[in-house]
């Protein structure tokens, strides 16, 4: 049976992380400023133990443990996926805190996550070292760099606002506690009128502790690929060094080349790179993204049996029907392509350019059905 440790026992985890614990969540949670709950396989010398805040689930301790594996596995199918599902949840993320690649490793994941179709994945860790260019400099004149404060939050005309406080909550119970533990900068874009501004985008700190922080960034549709976020980045190191935080670290997915050729840019330098492995709290949805990666890599009949298994679940949302509709039009099957995609317009998937712009369905137009299929989005 496992057990739950109280938030004054969280230090009994200390011997199972390796050190050093490139996962500063973990240690925000030790020291109680991350609100989590933790499960050990014994409450008083712990061989084993999750960690879970939010959507985060850390492992740490020995990976061989089939017992308080099967647990775990319980308590995600009755307790951690009903409560997520109900709380309006769309993903876990389960980090492995023992390092590598090992097959013990793989194995506890898929048997903590068995029946989940759990997706794995790599991530890499960066940590400032010094600034590469001055990037005061690269500031728009058009734009303004401000801090992240209550009186920016308050300017409700400013679009993406929402996007931001959904942001600022991803890892604190509440703005306030955002604002009061952690900082961020942002950039204003439009300085006038006031009511055609816009947050094109921002960078926050996470997981502060003494010293110590990590970077959440996020650049809008439209501003990428202008270096906006070589800037906002540089100003939230430059914010954290004023603050007296010396070591700052960046996390982002090993596919994810955008970003790590970002933190280059501003002066980080990569120092570890771990697993990571992904499920949807909604099976249908789950399952689909399985088709969609297959979709992406050119693996059409994978990518299909993905998108059918959704599909027998009922619940499916629009978007899986028009992933099947694509697969079945690469396999050229064009009578399933078209009823796959008729299904998606009749769920509400309308849209258009995608129909008209897809590489995928390349192969319908010119199809009797096709400007059939195009009536239905006019």
């Amino acid at each position: 049976m496992i057990a739950e440790l109280p938030a004054d026992s969280f230090e009994r985890l200390r011997p199972l992380l390796p050190q050093p614990c490139i996962h500063l969540a973990v240690e925000s949670i030790l020291v109680g400023a991350t609100p989590a709950r933790v499960f050990v396989d014994q409450a008083e010398q712990p061989r084993s133990a999750l960690a879970w805040s939010k959507n985060h689930f850390f492992l740490a301790g020995d990976p061989v443990n089939p017992g308080f594996n099967q647990d775990l596995n319980t308590l995600f199918t009755e307790t951690i996926y009903p409560q997520r599902q109900a709380d309006g949840g769309v993903m876990l993320e389960l980090f492995p805190l023992t390092g590598g690649d090992s097959s013990e490793v793989t194995a506890q994941a898929m048997s903590i996550l068995a029946g989940k179709d759990p997706l794995p994945d790599r991530r890499e860790v960066y940590r400032f070292e010094a600034f590469k260019q001055d990037w005061r400099a690269m500031l728009p004149r058009e734009m303004a760099l401000v801090l992240v404060t209550q009186a920016l939050i308050d300017q409700k005309n400013l679009t993406h606002m929402d996007d931001l406080t959904e942001e600022l909550v991803s890892e604190h119970p509440s703005v306030a506690s955002f604002l009061e533990k952690s900082f961020g900068v942002a950039l204003i874009d439009g300085l006038t009128p006031i009511e055609s501004t816009t947050l094109a985008g921002w960078c926050l700190s996470e997981y502060n502790l003494p010293g110590r922080c990590e970077v959440g960034i996020e650049t809008m549709d439209g501003y990428r690929k202008r270096g906006l976020g070589t800037l906002l980045g540089s100003a939230l190191v430059a914010e954290a060094q004023s603050r007296g935080i010396h070591q700052v670290s960046w996390h982002c997915f090993a596919w994810n080349t955008a970003s790590s050729a970002t933190a280059r840019k501003i002066g980080f330098t990569q120092t570890a790179n771990y697993p990571i492995y992904f499920a949807w709290y909604h099976p249908a949805s789950n399952l689909a993204v399985h088709g969609n990666i297959y979709l992406s890599l050119g693996q059409y009949p994978a990518s299909l049996e993905w998108f059918e298994k959704s599909l027998a679940l009922l619940d499916a949302p629009a978007w899986v029907d028009w992933g099947a509709g694509c697969a079945c039009a690469r396999l050229n099957d064009l009578s399933s392509a078209i009823s796959h995609l008729e299904q998606a317009i009749a769920k509400g998937f309308t849209h258009k350019a995608l129909f008209q712009n897809s590489p995928h369905l390349d192969g319908l137009r010119g199809a009797p059905a096709w400007d059939a299929l195009m009536e239905k989005l006019t």
